[in-house]
């Protein structure tokens, strides 16, 4: 092939005229005519990059190829890749030709310092790959980039000389529908020109993004989990930061011994210019440190609050954000509440490649939902598909009522794919659940990992005796699980706990960890003597005047709710209906990280005798409405 093309080009030139087609060169360390598959010194001796003799290297291709070539890959493990100088010079696309799942380019090794380098007057293209690394950089761009369904990952550890997953150093660079994860930086730009758009950085041990004196655009893109800080911002009044219809959420972890910043979701130093619109900020009240910076923020959902336009304090009702999953439930706050005069820029999609607006109005946040709770209860159930089942078969769905939203696929007609998407919210409970004890013959938390260990004898009865699921538990008066290493939701945190309970004694212990020998210290929910239900910390409580009947199946829940943090401010709910009646010894609370979480004692032998059914745990607070819908579901009624 390369012969050939050398004669094409004489032939071109002796033409007078420059105009050369591009080419398809193929890379396959594995080829059916390799006779060393995987041995890059032992390749196809008619090798010449065509799709019967693919080349073993990237290298190969590289070094063969012309500007506007394309270089296909297919599935295997690639080591020892690209030229010394990188990707310099020649404006070519590397695609994965199998995915980025199964095309995987490891720079471990050879490029400890600087990765993929990138440097040509032209735009290069990566796309479909994986990039792994442990130290340096996995792609430094120097010039002009488009990195495009890639996922760049790093086993970088805790050591702040490790790995970055993309530097960008005065260039520009578009990063597409890429995912950048386990690095210390996932993005770094320095004196560059940026655009991220629906990309998931995330679970990077220092920060999401860095920009240093760029302009950058960070939009329909997913931030969360990295380190103490999902973006920060340095430049001056030229440099212009935009963050448009993003997530960022879940920058709260701190260890004083390693970072010296403030977790926060956005920190913005020096002087910029940044603009943050219909985006979420949900980092446990932390959400943005301006020390210097020129800052617009409108229609944003900010934990805890923050001046501008269209603002708003509100759970946005994740699907579940302790197992990553950020999209929005159907009755969530941020649908149909960004900018209305939004106008989305030419094929913009959200985080899934859905349209940017699918209702009318651009939704808060990187996901633009569909609705499939039809049915205003918070929950996607039968009253739901009944609603939805009588679209079945209509195909003349148009924007922007969609067949009263059932058309969720929004091709214009509903069928068995909106089956499927309907289905992906069924019975789905309420997000922010961080323990979920069915008790169905077992002590496995289907939440957050948090299984329960027994002290005692309890036994499991049956469906038929159980008030939820295929089984519940018997205490019999000395017996306790114990979620050993979980020691609950502390401090001042918003929370709820839920169960149902059939007592045969009207005492006894049901939540309760913490530290006892503080003031405010304890977490503890009980029954009292009378049959209420109680709460109590160390100095304090609080109790409803309903006398839970024995012999029956009652549901109780207790909330503390979001930024108060006192025994007045508590929700007691008994069978989904707030208490209205309590008295109330006012104290404090600011649970310590003290004994894991018990459930049917505390550590002193106040035991809970009776069933216990389907525990739950939440690191927030449900609303009323919530509570009595979960209730509502769970009765039956």
């Amino acid at each position: 092939m390369v012969l050939k093309k050398i004669l094409f080009i004489e032939a071109i030139f002796l033409a007078g005229t420059v105009f050369l087609p591009a080419a398809t060169i193929y890379v396959d360390d594995d080829g059916i005519n390799d006779p060393g598959p995987g041995d890059p010194a032992i390749s196809d001796p008619a090798e010449d990059g065509s799709q019967e003799h693919p080349y073993d290297l990237i290298d190969e291709a590289y070094h063969n190829a012309i500007n506007g070539d394309e270089i296909l890959i297919r599935e295997g493990i690639y080591y020892t890749q690209f030229l010394p100088d990188g990707l310099s010079g020649k404006a070519v696309t590397v695609r994965g030709l199998d995915g980025a799942t199964h095309c995987i380019i490891d720079v471990t090794e050879r490029f400890r310092d600087w990765g993929i380098v990138i440097d040509c007057a032209e735009v290069v293209r990566l796309e479909e790959l994986t990039i792994i690394g442990t130290y340096g950089v996995g792609i430094t761009a120097l010039r002009n980039a488009v990195i495009k369904d890639c996922r760049i990952q790093c086993k970088s550890g805790f050591d702040p000389q490790s790995f970055e997953g993309v530097h960008v150093l005065g260039s520009n660079v578009k990063l597409i529908n890429c995912t950048i994860d386990n690095c210390w930086i996932g993005v770094s730009s320095n004196q560059g020109n940026c655009l991220i758009d629906r990309c998931i950085i995330t679970d990077n041990i220092y920060r999401g993004i860095e920009i240093e004196y760029s302009t950058v655009t960070i939009r329909n893109t997913l931030i969360s989990r990295n380190g103490t800080l999902g973006v920060q911002v340095s430049g001056s009044s030229s440099h212009v930061v935009k963050i448009e219809n993003s997530t960022i959420v879940g920058h709260s972890i701190y260890f004083p011994s390693l970072f010296w910043t403030d977790p926060a979701g956005v920190h913005v130093l020096s002087s910029p210019n940044l603009q943050i619109v219909n985006s979420i900020l949900w980092n446990r009240g932390m959400e943005i440190k301006n020390q210097s910076g020129n800052l617009t923020v409108k229609y944003c959902s900010i934990q805890g609050g923050y001046a501008g336009e269209g603002n708003i304090n509100t759970w946005p009702m994740f699907v579940n954000h302790e197992k990553g999953d950020y999209h929005l439930l159907s009755r969530s706050p941020c649908i149909n509440t960004g900018d209305s005069e939004y106008v989305p820029v030419e094929g913009e999609t959200d985080i899934d490649g859905r349209p940017r607006i699918v209702y009318g109005r651009i939704d808060i946040g990187c996901d633009e939902a569909v609705l499939r709770d039809y049915h205003p209860d918070q929950y996607v159930n039968l009253f739901d598909f009944d609603i939805f089942s009588k679209h079945w078969m209509q195909t003349d769905c148009q924007e922007p009522e969609w067949c009263s939203q059932a058309d969720l696929n929004l091709d214009g007609q509903v069928d068995f794919q909106d089956v499927v998407i309907f289905a992906e919210h069924w019975l789905a409970e309420p997000s922010g659940s961080v323990v979920h004890l069915p008790l169905d013959g077992h002590f496995r938390d289907l939440a957050g990992g948090h299984d329960g260990n027994v002290l005692g004898d309890p036994t499991f009865v049956n469906q038929s005796n159980a008030k939820v699921g295929n089984g519940a538990i018997r205490l019999d008066g000395d017996d306790v699980i114990i979620l050993e290493g979980y020691k609950g939701v502390n401090g001042v945190s918003g929370r709820t706990c839920m169960a149902w309970i059939n007592t045969t004694v009207p005492s006894g212990d049901i939540f309760w960890w913490g530290d006892p020998d503080h003031s405010g210290g304890l977490w503890n929910i009980r029954l009292n003597y009378l049959g209420n239900l109680h709460f109590q910390t160390n100095g304090g409580a609080i109790f409803g005047d309903s006398v839970i009947t024995t012999g029956k199946w009652i549901h109780i829940a207790v909330v503390l709710p979001e930024g108060l943090w006192g025994t007045r401010e508590l929700e007691l709910y008994v069978n989904g209906v707030r208490e209205t009646n309590t008295t109330v010894t006012a104290a404090v609370i600011n649970t310590l990280d003290g004994n894991d979480v018990r459930i049917g004692a505390d550590n002193s032998g106040h035991y809970f005798s009776g069933l216990i059914d389907d525990v739950r745990i939440y690191d927030r607070a449900l609303s009323s409405t919530e509570i009595a819908a979960l209730y509502a579901q769970q009765a039956g009624l």
